[in-house]
């Protein structure tokens, strides 16, 4: 679900999954029901991508019809034997080997998201540059909208930090750019995604994975 396990425990989770704090409403507002982002989650049990829908408390994939609840207690509990995750943490490490298993060698679009790109020159404020839709492709990000389509190969970066939920900062050379959408964007997977290519390039295929 593309939740890092800091900001898991902020929301009321510690690191064996018990309950510290809990706010449902809050935690399942970020974790669960995020419309925009859940087709980007991959499905446990049949390994679908883009198939994951929410409603409320629940978790719905439309390909296997797998149906998973988030309770008061913290724990998921599910119509399929298969799914086997009992706090967020055992999902986030799902995600996280998924990310790490994923063949590079393919040329379909990996994730799509509608955000805006900033430059950010030295102690001065983001400057807009575009605003529209960006895709994570194997080499590249691309930005696209109406008027104009921006790429930046994956290869230039030299760097990919999370500074929120919605934003993230990437590195060329010295200069730096940000990504940032709405609330229900969660930039994590672009950058988990983007060490896992250049690890698997640099034949580091366990190594960091930006956090």
């Amino acid at each position: 679900l593309y939740l890092c396990a800091s900001c898991a425990e902020k929301r009321g989770i510690s690191e064996d999954g018990s309950k510290i704090d809990f706010n449902l409403s809050g935690l399942l507002g970020n974790l669960i029901n995020e419309k925009n982002d859940s087709k980007n989650k991959v499905c446990p049990v049949c390994g679908k991508i883009q198939t994951i829908e929410t409603n409320k408390d629940k978790v719905i994939c439309a390909n296997c019809n797998l149906e998973v609840k988030y309770s008061e207690n913290l724990e998921f509990s599910s119509n399929n034997q298969t799914f086997n995750f009992k706090y967020v943490k055992d999902w986030y490490k799902y995600q996280v080997d998924w990310v790490k298993a994923f063949d590079i060698n393919t040329e379909d679009v990996i994730f799509k998201d509608d955000l805006t790109l900033y430059i950010v020159p030295f102690k001065k404020r983001p400057e807009e540059l575009f605003c529209g839709t960006m895709i994570m492709k194997k080499d590249k990000f691309v930005f696209k909208n109406k008027e104009e389509i921006k790429e930046f190969n994956l290869s230039d970066i030299n760097e990919v930090t999370v500074l929120g939920k919605n934003k993230m900062n990437f590195y060329i050379d010295g200069t730096t750019y940000q990504i940032k959408g709405d609330k229900t964007l969660n930039v994590l997977k672009y950058m988990h995604m983007y060490y896992h290519i250049k690890n698997t390039l640099g034949g580091n295929e366990n190594d960091f994975m930006g956090m």
